[in-house]
Order: C-alpha cells, then structure tokens, then sequence
C-alpha cells in the first residue's frame, strides 16, 4: 500500500511517514499535531499554487487551468501573466490574454475582483482579456460580477478564429 500511494502522490506518503516518525519519537502529544500543521501547510501550498500552463503565441498568451483559482493563487496567476504581458512588449507586443476555463470548477469573489482591476489595466495597455470555454457556475459568478471588458468565448478555437465572443 505504501508503494502504490508513492507512485500515486509521494507528498501523502510523506506525510505518512512523517505521522509515523513524529509520533513514534516525540509522542502522541506532540506528533499528532505536528503532523497536521504540516498536512495543513500542504493543502495551503496546493492553493497558492494553482495547476495551471502557460502559452504565448506571439500576439496571444494562453493560460490554461486544470482545477479551481481560488483567492491564495489569484496574485501569483496575475503576477506570471504581467511579468509574460510585459516582458514581450520588448519584442512582440502582446494584444490577448485568454484564460482556458474549460477545467476550472470554480472562482470565488477575491479572484473576481482581482481579474476585474487587472482587466482595467491591461485594457489601458490596449490588451485583451477573455475567458474561454467556463463551466456554467464559472459564468454565473462572472457574469453577476459584471466586469465590462472581459470577453467570454465559447472556446480556444472559437477565439483563435474570433467568433462567439460576447462582453460580460
């Protein structure tokens, strides 16, 4: 059983290991706790953190989620879009930015607003933002947010081949 949550997920076999370990040198009293303050920090980093790609196709930056965006990620998500945004404005300026949608179950109201303030300001730089491809409550939650310049598109190839884009 180890060997296959090993192959599966190291990090839960870590942790494991590391119950194990602590409890069995310091005691219950202590290796319990510790052990979940390190499971606790592990759910964190997962968060900050969000299972995202990044694609710049010259005029066009894709960035494609696999999970949710959550309030702990948004910052780090934005600040990876700004440095590729910025950094290619040296070459090729980039005019999009397109957010693939199509695997991402939810978005809270911090990530709503932040999209919101960096929509504005990548709309002063003349730069797109659009959304493709969300799930149903990805779009309500969007739309009750009513951010006037994000565009919703139906799906990456839809945008590459500028159809169905409608402005929230």
């Amino acid at each position: 059983m180890v060997w296959t949550i090993w192959k599966v997920r190291g990090i839960d076999d870590l942790s494991l290991l590391l119950s194990f370990l602590l409890t069995l040198f310091l005691g219950i009293t202590w290796g319990v706790p510790v052990t979940c303050l390190f499971c606790i920090a592990v759910v964190l980093y997962r968060h900050a953190k969000p299972r995202h790609k990044f694609t710049n196709l010259r005029e066009r930056i894709i960035v494609t989620f696999n999970g949710g965006w959550t309030y702990s990620g948004a910052e780090y998500i934005w600040q990876r879009i700004e440095e590729d945004v910025f950094s290619d404005q040296q070459n090729e300026p980039v005019k999009n930015v397109v957010l693939d949608c199509a695997d991402m179950p939810e978005i809270d109201f911090t990530v709503v607003q932040i999209l919101k303030d960096h929509c504005d300001k990548l709309e002063r730089k003349g730069i797109n933002v659009s959304v493709a491809g969300a799930q149903p409550q990805v779009i309500q939650v969007l739309q009750k947010a009513k951010i006037p310049n994000l565009l919703l598109i139906g799906s990456l190839q839809a945008g590459s081949e500028g159809r169905n884009q409608s402005a929230f």
